[in-house]
């Protein structure tokens, strides 16, 4: 093991939890021939065929499991100890420059924000709400050092991770007549008006949303519409329509009194946020150690535990 160059072992790592050379690729902001390049010079130095892969074909040999195992709890180590060093103590500072698409609520991520302040106090942070499509091209400008948005079609020119699921259900505010109705089902929604994102329909982000409506028979008009969620949802407490919201995010005004939720309450459609990044722009330091720290946290907790609301 002394012999092993630690960033193979980094790389081989991402390709197997990712399940995929391309998906490492993407992951790691590297092109897919570097990920090839380096999976192979690491069987060179094991001596072992460690992914068997061709054509479909993606197999993780018993030599690879057993590596990986041995790989995830030393790199974690290694992580850690390059943390605390910080290139030889040099301090990190600048500033990280985030856009995000309206209302996310993701605590996995208030917690990493939390925890990486304290590591790194010198650094600032520039977060600014934008709609998806404008987030994406900040990424692809270089105004952001990532976005985190919805995204209906992925540009060939930037990354996208998976970091989180919310799952969409139908509310109406304290105003709406069928706020107080105890026997509310799916046929009182049919003629209602609605209130949505401007991304709510068939060739954008929120199709599923629109699917659902379409498929439950809701034909009544739309009433409003906006990028925002708080403006959606302050058009919803006034009583302008039903409104489409991520469950989990709605649960202090539910408790409030503010809102209610509407049937139907199981098969709700689930709507991925993306973790986008530009792979051909050369970050700073500070963008760099956030970008870095912020995939591996999305390594540590998989996808399930960063959808809501959690079971």
């Amino acid at each position: 093991m002394d012999k092993l160059n630690w960033n193979l072992l980094r790389t081989f790592v991402a390709i197997v939890e990712s399940g995929g050379l391309s998906k490492a690729a993407t992951r790691l902001r590297r092109s897919q021939p570097t990920i090839s390049t380096a999976l192979k010079q690491l069987e060179d130095q094991v001596g072992h065929r460690l992914i068997r892969r061709g054509g479909t074909v993606f197999e993780v040999t018993a030599e690879g499991m057993e590596l990986f195992r041995e790989c995830r709890e030393i790199l974690s180590r290694i992580d850690r100890l390059n943390e605390r060093m910080d290139d030889a103590g040099r301090l990190v500072a600048g500033t990280v420059k985030l856009q995000l698409a309206s209302g996310i609520v993701a605590p996995f991520f208030d917690a990493f924000v939390t925890g990486f302040h304290r590591r790194y106090p010198g650094v600032d942070f520039e977060m600014t709400v934008a709609p998806s499509v404008d987030i994406q091209e900040a990424v692809a400008r270089g105004d952001a050092t990532a976005g985190i948005c919805l995204s209906f079609k992925e540009r060939d020119d930037l990354a996208y991770r998976p970091f989180t699921r919310e799952h969409f259900g139908f509310f109406c505010g304290r105003d709406h007549r069928l706020f107080g109705r105890a026997d509310v089902t799916v046929e009182d929604l049919r003629d209602e008006a609605f209130v949505s994102f401007q991304t709510d329909r068939f060739n954008d982000a929120l199709w599923p949303v629109a699917h659902l409506r379409m498929k439950l028979g809701c034909r009544g008009r739309i009433a409003g519409v906006s990028p925002y969620l708080e403006t959606i949802r302050r058009m919803a407490i006034a009583g302008l329509g039903i409104a489409p919201f991520p469950v989990h995010a709605m649960t202090g005004d539910v408790r409030l009194g503010l809102l209610r939720q509407l049937p139907p309450y199981e098969g709700l459609p689930a709507i991925d946020h993306f973790l986008v990044t530009h792979p051909g722009r050369r970050p700073t330091r500070v963008e760099a150690v956030f970008l870095d720290e912020l995939d591996a946290e999305l390594l540590r907790l998989p996808l399930a535990l960063r959808t809501y609301p959690q079971d």
